[in-house]
């Protein structure tokens, strides 16, 4: 409690990494969905492809509905019904803006339906093209999930990790069956493509701080080695031996300046992140920065005096001004100001 003015203040200005995105359009199929033909429904962003009969005895054609998800809108393929339709088809998307040797994380839902009959040709898969390719029967897709003869299956979550080879990779369905003898269809929802980047780990000592460290948020600000400019700004909650991790960092030459309410900033240079997690990024933050101005002034002696002698719940109580986090104001806390008097932290 005594943080959580400071943790909501900071959480205000974390801004997304730029490894989080999803790079796929209309992936959640909230985006709504368009009318290729007829009644069927396509989702926005997505194509679709029908190799039409399979099985001359049961002609027919893929059906694309809209149907409910996890929440919301999901895709169905319909590839074969048992009232004697036998037919081959699905949607893909070819997703720009990939980083090639950078491993992106691929997943999605899915909900499968039709006969578990080795013998009907039933297929239900979905997969991906490294290529970016637009041939649903290319030898370079990679089927990830197979569900040919496995009968009704209930909404499930996959989830991968690929390393595009180029700038465009192509997320592919397909349902069919050969011989009718079950209604066969494939829904899918929730598909995600995006960069993981790298974790960068390290521990934050909070210097001369006698409380639990896991109760206090750091503010650590990735910034490009050399400049004070923010690229990302992440809230650390740290476990109580001080250590964090950084996730979903691009690769990059960075500074990362840590900041925690009465510590002053420390900011460690030249942190490289090439292609691989880095270890080891261990900062010590001073203490006695009472008004948060990344100074140790008369400002914060002023500030400490006004609530000595208190405890939480005392009217003029400032957890600020309990430096040494035991719960209240004494001379320890007036000997930690007192020994880290006119420090000022880094930019």
């Amino acid at each position: 409690m005594k943080r959580f003015g400071l943790l909501m203040l900071l959480i205000g200005v974390v801004a997304l990494p730029v490894f989080g995105q999803n790079l796929v359009v209309n992936g959640d199929f909230e985006g709504g969905f368009y009318t290729p033909m007829g009644n069927e429904k396509v989702a926005n962003g997505w194509s679709w492809w029908d190799a039409g009969t399979v099985n001359p005895i049961y002609p027919g054609s893929t059906h694309f509905w809209q149907v409910g998800g996890v929440p919301g809108n999901a895709q169905r393929i319909i590839s074969g019904q048992i009232a004697g339709q036998s037919f081959r088809g699905g949607v893909y998307q070819v997703v720009n803006g990939t980083i090639p040797g950078v491993p992106h994380v691929l997943s999605f839902d899915y909900l499968v339906a039709g006969t578990t009959d080795p013998g009907a040709g039933q297929e239900r898969r979905i997969g991906y093209d490294l290529t970016g390719g637009t041939d649903p029967n290319s030898a370079s897709i990679v089927w990830v999930v197979v569900e040919d003869a496995t009968g009704d299956k209930p909404w499930r979550h996959f989830e991968t990790t690929i390393v595009p080879t180029g700038t465009r990779v192509t997320i592919w369905t397909r349902v069919g069956i050969y011989w009718p003898v079950a209604t066969t269809f494939m829904d899918i929802d929730n598909v995600v493509l995006k960069p993981l980047g790298y974790r960068v780990r390290g521990r934050v000592t909070l210097g001369d701080f006698g409380g639990m460290s896991s109760t206090v948020p750091v503010q650590a600000q990735l910034r490009a080695a050399g400049s004070t400019d923010p690229i990302r700004t992440d809230i650390l909650i740290l476990d109580d031996a001080g250590n964090y991790v950084i996730p979903d960092v691009t690769p990059g030459n960075y500074d990362i300046a840590f900041k925690a309410s009465h510590w002053l900033r420390v900011v460690a240079r030249g942190i490289q992140v090439v292609n691989a997690d880095v270890e080891g990024v261990d900062v010590i933050l001073p203490n006695g920065d009472v008004d948060g101005d990344n100074e140790v002034t008369l400002f914060d002696f002023g500030a400490l005096v006004a609530a000595f002698g208190t405890q939480p719940g005392d009217s003029n109580w400032n957890p600020d001004a309990d430096l040494d986090g035991d719960e209240e104001v004494t001379l320890f806390d007036f000997g930690i100001l007192v020994q880290n008097f006119g420090m000022v932290g880094e930019e």
